[in-house]
């Protein structure tokens, strides 16, 4: 599995190879991250699935990582999400919540 984003300062889109089950008809993962001063937004598109879920925390985290940085998480091109999938957002967005963000 390749696991990149876009960098502090960068904006990118990212297409995640990960060696998933996929049915016909769904899109492999897909993460956007647009940034924009104090604020970035991070869009996920296609399958969420415990192949890609590491990599969608890994760059949450890392997005937000950026001290005084409002995130924002785009969910609307998602085709579908495993509950390992899903995990990777809560247990990241609690990870940020207990930071202050």
């Amino acid at each position: 599995m390749t696991s990149m984003f876009a960098g502090a300062g960068q904006q990118g889109t990212v297409q995640l190879n990960a060696a998933a089950r996929v049915s016909p008809g769904t899109r492999r993962l897909e993460v956007s991250i647009e940034e924009a001063g104090s604020r970035a937004r991070v869009s996920l598109r296609g399958f969420l699935d415990s192949a890609s879920a590491a990599s969608v925390y890994d760059a949450i985290v890392a997005t937000a990582a950026v001290p005084g940085r409002r995130l924002q998480m785009d969910l609307s091109g998602l085709d579908a999400a495993t509950r390992t999938g899903c995990r990777a957002i809560f247990v990241a967005a609690k990870l940020l919540h207990g930071r202050g963000g």
